[in-house]
């Protein structure tokens, strides 16, 4: 996410199970974790209490609950040290949109 001068304002990432496209539309299952990532390096993991209640509610099984934190501690590794690949890919995209370049 930048702001309207184009400055990074955080990295915000869904864990998701899956991700598609079906029907020209983009569809994800969330499993309701996620991280913020802010240009001072600090990385926050929110929605815990989302996930813990999607997995009493049913809405996710234990196999999808320790994936989503399996995936997180991994995310967050990466954030913390770097190599995220599409924080990069973003960096990429932005200097793309100043230009008028699609896509």
């Amino acid at each position: 996410m930048y702001d309207a001068t184009g400055q990074l304002v955080q990295t915000y990432i869904d864990i998701c199970l899956r991700t598609g496209l079906e029907d020209g539309r983009v569809y994800w299952e969330d499993l309701f974790l996620d991280l913020i990532a802010l240009p001072s390096g600090q990385v926050l993991l929110v929605d815990v209490d989302e996930l813990e209640a999607a997995r009493e509610q049913g809405i996710v099984s234990e196999a999808e609950y320790a994936l989503a934190w399996v995936e997180a501690k991994q995310l967050q590794k990466q954030l913390q040290d770097g190599s995220f690949p599409l924080v990069a890919h973003a960096e990429v995209m932005k200097q793309q949109l100043k230009q008028g370049t699609p896509r």
